[in-house]
């Protein structure tokens, strides 16, 4: 009976060892959960701010283009200016010229 107990005893003791390991491998799967957990909230804070620096860039991207057409637009309403001053110009010339011819006959 003695041995009996002796038995019981040493695999109480067996059975404690493996219930206090089996305590620690959980804690440090709860830890590893954790980092995990840590890690992933991280990660999907970052590609939120991704996200916001993406579209801001899109915004800025669409705010450029806009000021580029108003330029083209500008330049080309410019050169439009620049053709009929231009035009002018040559019209005064001619008229210029006839003026000359018309001085140059009455003298």
């Amino acid at each position: 009976m003695s041995k009996r107990v002796a038995s019981i005893q040493d695999n109480t003791a067996v059975a404690a060892t493996a219930v206090v390991d089996i305590s620690e491998i959980i804690r440090q799967i709860s830890e590893i959960q954790s980092n995990i957990a840590v890690a992933i909230d991280q990660q999907s804070m970052t590609t939120r701010e991704i996200s916001r620096i993406v579209a801001e860039a899109a915004m800025g991207s669409s705010t450029i283009a806009s000021s580029i057409f108003q330029v083209a637009e500008e330049a080309k309403s410019a050169l439009d200016e620049v053709g009929e001053a231009s035009q002018g110009a040559l019209d005064l010339s001619h008229m210029s010229n006839e003026l000359n011819q018309l001085v140059a006959f009455y003298r």
